[in-house]
């Protein structure tokens, strides 16, 4: 189950993802954010897991400009690795995270 809430905030939008995000749910998250025309905040507390597509879309996501607040230790580690080495998530898969970032 994904939750997917957009809220306006001055300039930017932030985007609240919570639940298991994976490509069954991308196709309905790049409509709601292509549709808001500003800069995107992303606001991952609630984000449980993510698998290698989503992971992928959220970095290029970040190389536009847009930012990821508060993400868990293991979906912040997920993006540096794809940041580095875009081939890197397929030898670590796409395991759950359960703890909260700041």
């Amino acid at each position: 189950m994904i939750r997917i809430a957009l809220r306006r905030d001055d300039a930017r939008t932030i985007v609240s993802i919570a639940g298991r995000l994976d490509e069954e749910h991308l196709a309905e998250l790049r409509e709601q954010c292509s549709a808001t025309g500003t800069s995107l905040v992303f606001d991952l507390s609630d984000l449980r897991s993510a698998d290698r597509a989503a992971i992928c879309w959220l970095g290029e996501r970040l190389a536009r400009g847009d930012e990821i607040k508060r993400a868990s230790p293991y979906i912040k580690f997920l993006l540096e690795r794809e940041q580095l080495n875009p081939d890197s998530l397929a030898a670590t898969g796409s395991r759950g995270a359960s703890e909260e970032g700041e």
